[in-house]
């Protein structure tokens, strides 16, 4: 089911990308190597957990929380590590609101 899953999500991508990208003028092949640190980083961090899962025998939610730790940590690690354009946006972003909701809890208090 997941293989299913994989191969229509790249059918699905591959429609989309076609048509998006002659609208903007911007061609799948450009898209596919925009994308490519990304997806290589997804596919790490998912074989990761995948042994992570093979290595550890504990209870389900321990598993779970383990998980979710790890690849959290792989995930901002490798990010930072490789300076990927859409982590360094995002973070700004989340840095930019985390200071504007700072400044605005200090003007309350004053």
């Amino acid at each position: 089911m997941i293989v299913v899953m994989i191969i229509v999500g790249f059918v699905e991508f591959f429609a989309k990308s076609f048509y998006s990208g002659g609208l903007l003028n911007y061609p799948v092949l450009k898209q596919l190597k925009d994308l490519r640190a990304t997806f290589l980083l997804a596919v790490f961090v998912g074989l990761s957990i995948y042994a992570l899962n093979l290595i550890t025998n504990l209870t389900p939610p321990i598993t779970l929380a383990l998980q979710l730790i790890f690849a959290t940590s792989l995930v901002i690690g490798l990010s930072e590590l490789l300076k990927l354009k859409e982590y360094i946006y995002l973070k700004d972003i989340a840095l930019q609101q985390l200071k504007r909701k700072q400044q605005n809890l200090i003007r309350k208090h004053d």
